[in-house]
């Protein structure tokens, strides 16, 4: 196995329609409030709470890339790339590379970054991935490394 059983495979919640769009490769930046220190490949978990207006204003797109509006569950993973400041409590993600999952795995999700025990991801993607890791833990990883 790639990583460590013990670590979990860090994700994060993205409402519908935008984890389905990331998915898709229709949406390659995601806002957040915080900025991140991550890069690397993380799960995208689909929260249950829907941004109606969006789902409404995408309509017709989401309907022709075939987007199935799953909620609830790790859908699938993306590369998060970089992270620039906009403005005060204005970030925007880069993302790169998304895989959509063919079987939906059913999990609560968190506010922010979480781990997702690794155990739930044999058969997937994700399973032979490399996780992401934020600035502090590839440090870590470097200077034991150098030891």
């Amino acid at each position: 196995m790639a990583h460590a059983a013990s670590e979990g495979f860090p994700a994060l919640s993205i409402q519908q329609p935008a984890a389905d769009l990331i998915l898709a490769g229709a949406k390659r930046t995601e806002y957040r409030s915080r900025r991140t220190s991550f890069a690397g490949n993380v799960l995208i978990h689909a929260s249950k709470r829907i941004n109606r207006a969006a789902m409404e204003n995408k309509a017709k797109l989401l309907k022709r890339l075939g987007c199935k509006g799953v909620r609830g569950a790790i859908v699938g993973m993306v590369d998060i790339v970089n992270c620039e400041k906009r403005g005060p409590d204005d970030f925007r993600y880069r993302l790169r590379n998304p895989v959509h999952f063919r079987k939906p795995i059913p999990l609560k999700g968190q506010v922010g970054f979480f781990r997702v025990p690794t155990r739930l991801l044999a058969g997937t993607p994700a399973a032979q991935a490399k996780p992401g890791r934020f600035a502090h833990e590839r440090r870590a990883l470097a200077a034991g490394a150098g030891r």
